[in-house]
């Protein structure tokens, strides 16, 4: 079981995933990283949440990241988005039942979302601010984690999650 320390931490990261998620431009460019550069959205997340924190990812620690989100995103997160988006209603032409599932499924895959940010949020616990939040921090923490994306898509997520430091 958690400990509180833990559920709370877990807590942060969730709602701090919520909040930055909902940002102007910040989904469309987390969903096309997604889509075009096969980065993972969650790990994003996390990266930036590290930075607004003071926090750098050094490769070993990158390493813990990807390692800790791999298997759950593998065997959990991509098989629900698939599903999900195999199952989205038409516009205008679904009828109740397809909507319904189409929404379980998006309810299982967040969810199942949420379980991984909290074994993130787990594994981050312990990581020490280093220095003060800078977009430069942003910038080296998103591109750590952020595969072969393009240099002008993260640019564009990296100015909408800011923060004015």
């Amino acid at each position: 079981m958690a400990s509180e320390t833990d559920s709370s931490q877990s807590g942060l990261l969730w709602d701090y995933a919520l909040e930055r998620y909902a940002r102007d431009g910040v989904a469309e460019c987390c969903v096309a990283l997604q889509d075009e550069a096969g980065a993972d959205v969650l790990l994003i997340i996390v990266a930036a949440y590290l930075a607004e924190r003071g926090i750098p990812l050094t490769g070993q620690r990158v390493q813990v990241l990807v390692s800790g989100a791999s298997a759950l995103q593998a065997s959990l997160i991509e098989p629900l988005r698939a599903l999900r988006r195999a199952n989205r209603p038409p516009d205008g032409e679904a009828c109740e039942r397809q909507r319904d599932t189409y929404q379980s499924l998006k309810q299982a895959e967040l969810a199942a979302e949420r379980w991984q940010l909290a074994q993130l949020a787990g594994l981050v616990s312990s990581w020490n601010p280093e220095q003060g939040p800078t977009r430069q921090l942003l910038q080296s923490n998103i591109r750590a984690v952020a595969g072969a994306a393009e240099n002008s898509m993260l640019d564009r997520l990296i100015r909408a999650l800011r923060t004015d430091w």
